[in-house]
Order: C-alpha cells, then sequence, then structure tokens
C-alpha cells in the first residue's frame, strides 16, 4: 500500500520506555513496516524523540523498516527538525532512520541528534541512517536537499553527524546537488559509508 502524507505536522510526539521494560525504541513521529511505502510531501516532522529505556533506539523523527523489498518510501519538500534519539545503548538515525530505499528530494534534515548511551555503545548518523540490502533494495537518493547543523554522540564514540550509509554488495547512494555542512561527530563529521555502499 501507498499511504500519502499532504502537508501533515508530525511535532512533540515520543517512544519512551523505562529501563526495566527491556524494550527498543522505533520512531518518534511515524514507523512504517514491511509492504506500506509512504509518500510524504511538504510535511514537517519535527522535535519528535526516541528514549529507550534499557536497549538501543532508531530513528528520533521515523523509522522505516522496508528491508523485505517493494517501492521507495519518498520524501518530497519535508523537514525533519531537533528529532533525538537518546536511548541507553546505541543510537541511530536523530531523524530518519530506514531499512529500504528511499528517496528525499528539496527536503531539509537539521539540528537533530543520535546520542548513545555511555561508554559501551555508540552514535551514529544525527541526521540519517540508511541500511539497504543486496537481496532487496537497489538504490536510495538524496537530491537537493540540505543536511546541517546534525550531531552524532556518545561516550562510546560517534560516526557520520549527517548520515551514515550501510548496505551489502551492489547497492547504491545516490547524492546529487546537496548541501551539507556544520554536522558533528566523533569521526567523519558529515558523511560515512561502509565500503560496500
Amino acid at each position: 500500500s501507498t499511504p500519502r502524507f499532504v502537508s501533515c505536522i508530525i511535532i512533540s510526539n515520543d517512544v519512551s520506555s523505562d529501563a526495566d521494560d527491556f524494550a527498543y525504541g522505533y520512531g518518534g513521529g511515524f514507523y512504517s513496516s514491511g509492504e506500506m511505502r509512504p509518500v510524504f510531501i511538504d510535511c514537517q516532522i519535527d522535535s519528535n524523540a526516541v528514549v529507550a529505556g534499557r536497549y538501543s533506539g532508531f530513528g528520533g523523527g521515523g523509522n522505516i523498516n522496508a528491508s523485505n523489498g517493494g517501492a521507495v518510501t519518498t520524501f518530497t519538500r519535508c523537514t525533519f527538525r531537533s528529532n533525538t534519539v537518546t536511548p541507553n545503548q546505541d543510537a541511530f538515525g536523530g531523524a530518519l532512520y530506514a531499512e529500504g530505499e528511499i528517496e528525499l528530494t528539496n527536503c531539509l534534515i537539521s539540528e537533530n541528534s543520535s546520542v548513545g548511551g555511555g561508554s559501551d555503545f555508540e552514535g551514529k548518523g544525527g541526521g540519517i541512517y540508511s541500511l539497504l540490502y543486496e537481496d532487496y533494495s537497489s538504490e536510495s537518493k538524496i537530491i537537493n536537499s540540505s543536511i546541517a547543523d546534525n550531531n552524532a554522540s556518545s561516550a562510546g564514540g560517534s560516526s557520520a553527524g549527517g548520515a551514515y550509509f550501510e548496505g551489502n554488495n551492489n547497492v547504491t547512494i545516490t547524492m546529487f546537488n546537496n548541501i551539507v555542512w556544520g554536522n558533528t561527530a566523533d569521526e567523519y563529521t558529515s558523511i560515512y559509508k561502509v565500503d560496500d555502499v
């Protein structure tokens, strides 16, 4: 299915749990899974949070779990601003965590943060964390967009303040005519990709 979100405001939502809940946290603003491939147009996705009490957190603004293949999840003229992931363990994707193909066009990813939970854990992808699988996904695209002033941090180390790309062989990340600046992390302050991407 392809639900459409047009001129929507997704703001100040949170996914939270206590340490005793033994829970992970997924998608502070929205969560999409399975065959669903939503379309977001002119949406504001701001100030959402994932606070996972015991384990890791994924996607402060939103989480896409589309690793079983299908069409692309698209964002057009959307803003992701001031979303956070602050779990007890590893933190992934302050604005957006995506397993599966995504396409962002004319979007702003700004002032989001991915903050790991201590000296044994990491923060990755202050803005975006993208994971592609060879069997199901071929390409994600970021076009005419700005990724600015995002932060990944943790006492255990952090990488890719702007965007973190991970995948198996034969997958592609295409970035065209973007502005990437002012992002911070311990390593790879702007963009990081694993060798296979």
